[in-house]
């Protein structure tokens, strides 16, 4: 009886609530399927009908909504009745399929793995690579006007054609263009392996084809050019300073390895260096030569600093001190390569390669040493490998000739 008495009050609220609203609305008898209700004090007008579906098979839908829309304002009926005709012959599209459409452009949208998305994705992968600063600044600059809304799949080779027409129209150098069409391939790369997006479709060597790497010379020390700058670091005033030149002329660190080097780092005893963040973002461990570590067994330690080498601050060394290098390399009288001046710590590492090759070491002995994750990477010194074994072929066949 209870539950007879609650149905028949909940009908009978639903037709008090039917009935108000049918009241509410004012029909229009001039203009079909218009009409209109005072809402919050303002006269707001609906239209209903029908319109036929995109495609042959497709069917009628009803639509029933407010008539005012975006650029066509509703000051009375006739108004409303203009925007139902437009809404029937497809002039103009109801606010639901309108929505429908919007909410299908957004899944679509929601699975297209953008350029711009696959950078947000590539950062936070690789966000402890030390070369992440330099590459997100190429891509801000370069890249992200042309490509952030595009997938990998779709960029074709015009792009790419325009990019260095753009790049160099900037006055940007040969090595600094293949490096940003480089950075966008490892982008698409990473899209294909990560997230089965289909990747750029063609080969980029062509494009890139006519610019040359302009420091591909490798810079090489002889002995004695080697021992003047060895001579100059020790006599240069700011102790620090030198002894981080001389240890980075033995062991080929980056410079931002060797700012952030701790004594906690240096295991003296077993001859062995250990980083714990690389160019790679990767753990590595570096075994020293005898005179490295001899340089830092005579190195003065800052109490309470736990930097291997303190700026004047007696924090880490500052970039501007590290610059200082480049003015040990002055005063030594270190030559020129392709008529810039030798490249104050950098220079020292691809030096280094340079004499290990020189002196016999193997392309994998030099990616050992330097820490390169690729033998490609090593691959640079391979001429200078070359000329060490046509040295030796050419002396091996003077002795023939004598003989």
């Amino acid at each position: 009886m209870e539950t007879e008495k609650k149905q028949l009050t909940e009908e009978a609220k639903a037709a008090l609530k039917a009935a108000t609203a049918a009241a509410t609305w004012d029909l229009s008898k001039k203009f079909p399927g218009v009409r209109s209700r005072i809402s919050n004090g303002a006269k707001v007008f609906y239209i209903r009908g029908r319109v036929k579906g995109e495609g042959k098979a497709s069917t009628w839908k009803a639509f029933d909504e407010v008539a005012e829309r975006p650029g066509y304002p509703v000051k009375n009926e006739k108004d409303a009745s203009e925007i139902r005709t437009k809404l029937i012959f497809g002039i103009l599209e109801p606010t639901s399929i309108r929505r429908e459409k919007a909410e299908a452009a957004a899944a679509v949208e929601s699975v297209r793995w953008t350029f711009g998305k696959l950078w947000d994705s590539w950062k936070t992968l690789n966000s402890t690579k030390s070369s992440l600063k330099d590459d997100d600044s190429r891509y801000r600059t370069s890249l992200k006007e042309r490509f952030d809304d595009k997938e990998p799949k779709d960029v074709t080779k015009y792009d790419l054609e325009l990019l260095k027409k753009g790049l160099r129209d900037a006055g940007k150098a040969d090595d600094t263009i293949i490096s940003t069409i480089k950075l966008l391939k490892r982008i698409a790369a990473h899209g294909v392996e990560n997230h089965d997006c289909i990747g750029i479709r063609f080969s980029t060597k062509k494009i890139t084809g006519d610019l040359k790497k302009k420091n591909r010379t490798e810079q090489f020390l002889d002995d004695a050019t080697l021992e003047r700058y060895k001579k100059a670091c020790r006599e240069y005033p700011n102790r620090q300073i030198g002894d981080a030149c001389l240890f980075c002329e033995q062991t080929g660190l980056r410079r931002g390895n060797l700012r952030d080097l701790k004594w906690s780092d240096v295991d003296l005893k077993a001859g062995f260096l250990h980083l714990a963040k690389t160019k790679t973002g990767k753990q590595k461990d570096f075994v020293l030569s005898d005179d490295a570590i001899e340089i830092l067994r005579k190195h003065p330690r800052t109490v309470g600093i736990p930097y291997v080498f303190t700026g004047r601050d007696n924090g880490r060394l500052s970039k501007r001190e590290l610059n200082e290098a480049g003015v040990i390399a002055e005063k030594a009288g270190l030559p020129l390569f392709e008529g810039r001046k030798f490249r104050g710590l950098h220079g020292l590492r691809h030096a280094l390669g340079s004499r290990l090759v020189n002196d016999g070491a193997s392309l994998y002995q030099v990616a050992g040493i330097l820490g390169h994750d690729d033998i490609k990477t090593s691959a640079r010194y391979a001429h200078l490998q070359a000329d060490t074994l046509r040295d030796t072929l050419n002396r091996s066949n003077a002795k023939i000739a004598k003989a």
